[in-house]
């Protein structure tokens, strides 16, 4: 990776509930056709998501999104982040480093960037794609950032990223 002046992380979790449904059906009718496929993913996004007291999250607007449901929401959700997120986030900024694992965006930056980048450019991005997210971000000596697969992320005194089990680093 190089030398790097700061490590975000923007957490998209809360996009699985606020994609608009017909931007995912979009994705996927690209994707396979109007076929029963198609047909399958759209019946199933539009599934009534009923709540704790009997009521439907979709008609109460809590919900608009991907129902998240094991694997299918995972791969529906990668889907369209490729289609939207990392489409426009390439555009945007160029020659930024970023790797996304699901839900989860690593965004790399030095100091020699000729794209000004931030969180809350990011969050401006997050917006006008009709996603949520949560971003946090580290420098050389701060705090690890833990990642999905129960590692840590740290960026040391020498700004190299580094990737451990915690037992390691404590």
């Amino acid at each position: 990776m190089g030398k790097v002046n700061k490590l975000y992380k923007a957490d998209l979790q809360l996009s699985l509930r606020s994609f608009p449904i017909c931007v995912v059906e979009d994705k996927i009718k690209n994707l396979v056709g109007e076929n029963s496929v198609y047909k399958l993913v759209s019946s199933f996004l539009n599934l009534p998501i009923i709540d704790y007291y009997g009521y439907n999250c979709k008609d109460l607007m809590f919900f608009s999104g991907i129902p998240s449901v094991g694997e299918i929401s995972k791969v529906l959700l990668k889907k369209t982040l490729r289609g939207t997120f990392d489409r426009e986030f390439s555009k945007r900024f160029p020659g930024i480093a970023f790797f996304r694992f699901h839900y989860e965006v690593y965004i790399f930056t030095t100091e020699n960037e000729k794209v000004i980048f931030d969180d809350k450019a990011l969050y401006k991005l997050l917006g006008e794609l009709c996603m949520l997210g949560k971003i946090v971000s580290i420098g050389p000596g701060d705090e690890p950032l833990p990642s999905s697969s129960n590692k840590l992320l740290f960026v040391d005194s020498d700004s190299k990223v580094y990737l451990c089990d915690p037992k390691e680093y404590y």
